[in-house]
């Protein structure tokens, strides 16, 4: 998941914590 994430680190990242800061 590394890769992945150093590939898409702009919307990989932004979508990663987006998603983890609006837990319900």
């Amino acid at each position: 998941m590394f890769i992945l994430f150093k590939s898409q680190q702009k919307n990989n990242a932004f979508y990663f914590f987006a998603k983890i800061m609006e837990t319900p």
